[in-house]
């Protein structure tokens, strides 16, 4: 399975694999999934760090969530 990170180890921050931004390159659109509150995937100590580092970090295109509400507040900031 490709993945767009690698979690950080020892307190470093999570890092890109390169995959978002060769599909970028590529002219294709990212959208991950599935971006949960009650699920965080490894290396996110929170909902908002998590979808800030997809979107400001990677600039992914969109996401698939189950909490569409959360993700729009916070991208709204």
């Amino acid at each position: 399975m490709n993945k767009l990170y690698v979690p950080g180890t020892g307190g470093d921050p999570p890092r890109s694999t390169g995959l978002a931004e060769r599909a970028h390159s590529a002219g294709l659109l990212v959208h991950p999934y599935t971006f949960r509150l009650d699920e965080l995937p490894p290396g996110f100590a929170t909902f908002e760090e998590m979808v800030r580092y997809f979107c400001t970090n990677l600039a992914v295109d969109g996401v698939f969530t189950d909490f569409p509400d959360r993700v729009h507040e916070l991208l709204a900031r």
